[in-house]
């Protein structure tokens, strides 16, 4: 009898499993047949990444340069599905950047859903063909992300959620302000709201973050780094130069005077160790070993500076940024100006840009009036969280300050019990009640 009933158990096991093979193998045929009736879809399917669960594809969609004016050409925009069900809803993750290979968003799994990862406009392998950044702007990013949706709510017939963390929870806001019909719910992680391109909230914010003590270690530190820069900078030219790295756009002795005023605001960014900082007693080895592990110069480099190009553009043009405060410093500088605050902007070729104050406007307006099922997860010691959405009584939405997190670790993992819970009831809660 035992026999029989384990018999009949492996039966079982294996007509599901043979059921579940040619339902994957349909859904899969079923999407890709859909992919190329739309001839504007390019997709591999990634058999490495796929497993009995989901099916991973790579997506190279047919954009406009720019989506008024067609003429202008087409590029490819670069995305990742992570196909799971038709029967799933489907995440929309929106980089603010380039996008990495299997990359899954931690609401991917919280609510069991397909992902697409959508890499922004102009980076990555998704750049277009054209010699200016004209074209690169939050309307053409988010038209972009509408085209997408467009394309594959046909076949994903569930509800659609937007999610995206730092720049591309930013770039998530901003879809769902231009397009507010396309998801139910945004989730944006880390999301900076900048009001000028030197947002001097990041200031007060660097001057009360963490203790007094802690503070007070950090600017040591740098006083220390600049009063000895005689010793330091040899060291520290020999030791990127030798890692390739060149220095034109800025110069070095300028990119080593950027690299002090930015760390603090990288400090505490990434949630550091004060009590891993050299004083100023130790040798000045560990001084150096200490600043040279934190890589900072690398930032102002050429070769970095050339990769965050379309970022510094938008930086300037429409999304905002921070600054130094020179002011504790003056006597210290000698290659930056002692007379302005210096911008943590490097334009292209130095161009003169103007800040768009108007589409800044225009969006605080509509998320304090219309910004509904929103949650913005902010972390407490993260200098973006200076540039955090005001909470607004008006509308549907969350927000949560993650008191003790930083940029990397402020997501709803982290988060209290309770604050869970309301982040996962009140998507449930707008998910079912959509329309």
């Amino acid at each position: 009898m035992v026999h029989y009933k384990k018999l009949l158990h492996s039966f079982n096991v294996f007509l599901f499993l043979c059921v579940w093979h040619k339902t994957t193998i349909a859904q899969n045929q079923t999407l890709e047949q859909y992919f190329e009736k739309q001839h504007t879809i390019n997709y591999t399917f990634l058999a490495d990444l796929s497993t009995k669960n989901n099916a991973y594809y790579e997506l190279r969609i047919k954009q406009p340069i720019d989506h008024n004016n067609l003429t202008q050409g087409y590029f490819e925009q670069r995305v990742f599905l992570n196909h799971k069900g038709f029967d799933k809803k489907m995440l929309m993750a929106t980089e603010g950047y380039a996008v990495t290979l299997g990359s899954d968003y931690e609401l991917a799994e919280l609510l069991e859903a397909n992902q697409l990862d959508i890499e922004h406009r102009y980076f990555g392998n998704s750049v277009p063909n054209t010699d200016n950044f004209e074209y690169l702007n939050l309307k053409q990013s988010c038209a972009d992300l509408h085209h997408i949706h467009e394309l594959l709510a046909p076949i994903y017939k569930q509800k659609w959620i937007s999610s995206g963390i730092s720049k591309g929870g930013t770039t998530s806001l901003f879809y769902k302000y231009f397009y507010p019909n396309d998801v139910t719910a945004t989730v944006a992680y880390v999301a900076p709201v900048a009001n000028s391109t030197e947002d001097k909230r990041v200031y007060h914010f660097l001057d009360t973050v963490g203790s007094r003590s802690y503070r007070k270690t950090l600017k040591k530190f740098q006083i220390n780094l600049f009063k000895n820069r005689k010793t330091f900078l040899p060291l520290f030219k020999q030791n990127y130069t030798s890692k390739g790295f060149s220095f034109n756009y800025l110069g070095f002795e300028k990119a080593f005077e950027y690299a002090v005023l930015e760390f603090p605001f990288a400090f505490w960014q990434w949630g550091e160790d004060s009590t891993q900082v050299p004083s100023k007693k130790e040798m000045d080895t560990n001084v150096a070993d200490y600043f040279l592990s934190k890589d900072p110069i690398a930032l102002f480099s050429d070769q970095y500076i050339v990769y965050f190009e379309p970022h510094y553009y938008q930086a300037a043009t429409e999304m905002g940024y921070y600054g130094y405060n020179i002011k504790p410093f003056k006597r210290f500088l000698k290659t930056l100006s002692t007379t302005k605050n210096a911008s943590a902007i490097f334009t292209p070729n130095h161009q003169n840009l103007v800040y768009n104050t108007k589409q800044y406007a225009d969006f605080l307006n509509w998320v304090k009036k219309e910004g509904n099922h929103i949650i913005y997860i902010y972390g407490g010691i993260d200098p973006w969280s200076a540039c955090a959405i005001t909470p607004s009584n008006t509308v549907d939405a969350k927000y949560f300050m993650l008191q003790g997190k930083h940029h990397g670790n402020a997501r709803i993992k982290n988060m209290t019990i309770r604050d869970k819970e309301i982040v996962l009831s009140s998507l449930n809660e707008w998910l079912k009640n959509a329309k």
